[in-house]
C-alpha cells in the first residue's frame, strides 16, 4: 500500500470504531438519560428510533470499505469474522428491539470496534501504515 492508502486505510477504521461507538451510546442514551433525569438533552437525539436504521448501514457499509480491502493486504481473517459476528449483532439488535436491543447493539457494537482495531494492528505489523498514523 502507498502512504496515501495506508491513511486512507487508518481514517476508515477510526471512522468505523467511531460509529461503532455511536451505535453502543445510541443504545446507551436512553438509560443514560432517565439516570441523569434528563439534564442531558444533547443525547435525546441518540434515542430516536430511525438512528437505528442509519447507523446500521453506516456501520456495515464502513466496514466492508475499510476490511476487505486491507484484508487483501495483510491476509488475517479475524476481522472478517469479527465483523461477521457484529454486524448482524446490531441487526438483531435493531430487528427484536426491546429487552434483547441493548445487550445485542452494545455487544455488536464492541466486537466490531474490536474488528477495526485489529484491522488497524494487523497493517500495522505489516508495517503498510507509516508511523503515526
Amino acid at each position: 500500500m502507498r502512504k496515501q492508502s495506508a491513511t486512507s486505510a487508518t481514517r476508515r477504521d477510526w471512522l468505523g470504531i467511531t460509529l461503532s461507538a455511536l451505535c453502543i451510546v445510541h443504545c446507551a442514551a436512553p438509560l443514560i438519560l432517565a439516570i441523569a433525569g434528563g439534564s442531558l438533552a444533547g443525547l435525546a437525539l441518540f434515542g430516536e428510533e430511525w438512528l437505528h436504521s442509519v447507523l446500521l448501514v453506516l456501520v456495515a457499509v464502513v466496514a466492508l470499505w475499510s476490511l476487505l480491502p486491507a484484508f487483501l493486504s495483510h491476509r488475517h481473517r479475524a476481522p472478517l469474522v469479527l465483523a461477521a459476528i457484529g454486524v448482524p449483532l446490531l441487526l438483531m439488535g435493531v430487528m427484536y428491539g426491546g429487552a434483547a436491543e441493548a445487550p445485542l447493539t452494545i455487544t455488536g457494537g464492541f466486537v466490531l470496534m474490536l474488528a477495526h482495531g485489529l484491522n488497524w494492528r494487523c497493517l500495522a505489523s505489516q508495517g503498510v501504515l507509516a508511523r503515526g498514523s
